[in-house]
């Protein structure tokens, strides 16, 4: 899934990225990622739906933006806020971004926290280590969107981790 023109990590970002992907795989036995998917399958038209909730699938699924922003809207519109623009033809890699740019923007403006979003690189390049932020960001907007009294209801098993300063060691 790695677009391989990036360098292979090597020392402590090589150890944060195993650490992040170690805490994706907390998160997905913890069933995180399975109950984001019922969840957000539940509220999209069934064209839009994720295959499955592999990382490798969901990645691959939200690597445009397209799916992110039309889920988006729907909170949104839930709530009374102004749809979240993008472009439904996101083929080339810069409009992919800016679609993903607007979904964090969107969700920031729906009422996810600064410090749970993720950055565009986060989704768009394609790595197990650093989707753990869009899951977390994603495990967030369910919170939130319960708050606002979304239906359907997002059933999450625990408060997201952020990979960072939430544990013992």
């Amino acid at each position: 899934m790695t677009t391989g023109l990036r360098a292979k990590k090597t020392g402590l970002g090589l150890q944060i990225e195993k650490k992040m992907e170690a805490r994706y795989d907390e998160e997905d036995q913890a069933g995180t990622p399975a109950n984001l998917v019922k969840w957000m399958n539940q509220a999209l038209d069934a064209q839009d739906h994720c295959p499955s909730s592999k990382w490798e699938d969901m990645s691959a699924h939200f690597k445009n933006g397209v799916v992110l922003c039309k889920f988006g809207n729907k909170l949104k519109q839930s709530a009374g806020q102004k749809p979240i623009k993008f472009n439904p033809k996101a083929q080339m890699a810069f409009v992919a971004m800016e679609n993903i740019t607007q979904f964090i923007g969107g969700i920031k403006d729906y009422g996810v926290p600064e410090a749970c979003l993720f950055q565009t690189a986060d989704l768009y390049e394609g790595r197990k280590g650093p989707f753990l932020n869009v899951l977390n960001c994603l495990n967030q907007l369910g919170f939130t969107a319960n708050e606002k009294g979304f239906t359907p209801k997002y059933e999450a098993l625990r408060a997201p981790k952020f990979g960072w300063g939430d544990d013992e060691d």
